[in-house]
Formats: C-alpha cells, structure tokens, sequence
C-alpha cells in the first residue's frame, strides 16, 4: 500500500481591524478570509458559505480598513474575485458588533468589477458597481450593456443599498459623456436580420438608470432596423430583461433620496 501525502504550502496575508487580525489565506485548493479576536474565530468564510449556499465569498484580492461612512469608527472593506474569465466579484462591509462582527454591505456583481469612492462628495464612501443583468442575453458576452448603480449606506438600517439618486446621476453622467460601452459593438439579430447594434441597447440600458425610460424606449425605436411590429415586441422584452436585475427595485421604482 503506499500512501502519497500532499503538503500544502499556504499563504497568508494579514491586517488589523480595531484590535483584530484579519487574514486573507489561499493554498492550491481554496482561498478564504478569516477574522480573529486574539486567536478566538469571529468569522471564517468558508464556514458562512456553508451557511449560506447564495453566498459568493472565495478568493479576497482586496482588503482594506477604512470609515466607510464617516461616523470616525473603521469598517473592514473586503472583495473577493473567483479568478475565471471574468466572473464572478463580491464586496463586504463589515462592522463591530460589541464582541462579534457583522456583515452590512453584501454586494453580488457577477461578471462586472466593484470599486468605492465618495459618489456624493459628503465624505461616505459608496459602493458602485456594473450592473451585467444583460451578460449573454442579446449579444455575446464582449459586447454587453452595461449601466452603473450605486450603493450608499441607508441611516436607518445602517445596511448599503442601490440609491436611486445616485445612481441616477452617474448615468446621467455618462450618457452626457457618451460614454459607451467597452467592448466590441455587434449587431443585435433577430432570425438573420441584424435589428440593432449593442451600443444602441447599451445606451437605452444607461436611460433608463438614468430614469428616462420613454427616452429610452424612443431611441430603441428610431434605431430599429428591422419590421416596425416587432420593435415594440423587443422593447417589452428588453424591459423585461432588465427587470430581472437585482436592483431592479431601486431602477424603476426608487424615489430620489
């Protein structure tokens, strides 16, 4: 009988959090975060997604200690990143929590990056994220639409969620810009008929995050180039795509805030 024995040599990088040690740790078969309080485990990523199965914690590429919303008190800022092609980023935020911690930003992004940054100027840090809900659905993935959603910390719950003011205003911003998308610009068939372009969709997506949902649907109009009747059937489903988002909510149905 022979035995073979594996030795995995793991890395370790760690910080301190408010008299924590945080460590991002990867060997050959995982990479996970874990919190400590004087060797006594607080949080272990790989044990809350076995908790959580709709959870996405693997591989932190990025971990920062920063106030994230300007009460003077350090939250922990942690994105993790699966290391395929292109999917999938996640983003925590987390808090003290007297002798414990807790999770207030829970940010899934799918194929599309996430950063922070003061959107508003007031001295918080949002989250601000792309939204891919359209990946794979018109087009080949190289030629998604995309739009930008912003998340801000809510006062009274004290969780991040998708802002429709800001969120509003950054695609305002952009389309002003005209800023599209990133990839290639294909052509959007229907049978063997080439009905739209991606940058068409890509800007339609930018209005109605934008809260021009009519301005929007006049542009997929004039842009069409296939039958007329079946402009105003794309369009239903082109709706109906979006609001399939995660944020779909806060898109069509947010107040200003």
């Amino acid at each position: 009988m022979i035995l073979f024995l594996i030795f995995l040599q793991a890395e370790v990088k760690e910080y301190r959090w408010d008299g924590l040690t945080v460590r991002a740790i990867s060997d050959e078969l995982d990479a996970w975060l874990e919190i400590l309080d004087e060797g006594r485990v607080l949080f272990d990523s790989r044990k809350y997604c076995e908790e959580h199965p709709d959870v996405w914690m693997y591989n932190p590429i990025d971990v920062r200690v920063l106030d994230m919303d300007g009460d003077g008190e350090n939250e922990l800022y942690v994105e993790f990143y699966s290391g395929g092609a292109h999917c999938c980023s996640s983003a925590y935020v987390f808090e003290r929590d007297d002798e414990d911690v807790k999770i207030v930003a829970d940010v899934f992004s799918g194929n599309s990056g996430i950063s922070i940054e003061d959107a508003d100027g007031d001295g918080d840090m949002e989250i601000v994220v792309w939204d891919d809900v359209l990946a794979y659905d018109f087009t080949p993935y190289v030629a998604t639409p995309w739009a930008m959603v912003v998340l801000s910390r809510d006062e009274d719950s004290g969780v991040w969620r998708c802002s429709p003011g800001l969120t509003r205003l950054y695609n305002i911003a952009l389309l002003m810009e005209e800023k599209g998308q990133d990839g290639y610009d294909m052509c959007v068939f229907q049978g063997e008929t080439c009905v739209l372009y991606s940058s068409h969709l890509d800007r339609a997506m930018k209005m109605i995050y934008a809260g021009r949902v009519e301005d929007a649907r006049e542009y997929i109009l004039r842009n069409w180039m296939g039958r007329i009747p079946h402009a105003f059937r794309f369009w239903k489903t082109f709706v109906e795509e979006l609001k399939g988002s995660q944020w779909a909510e806060c898109i069509f149905g947010g107040e200003e805030d």
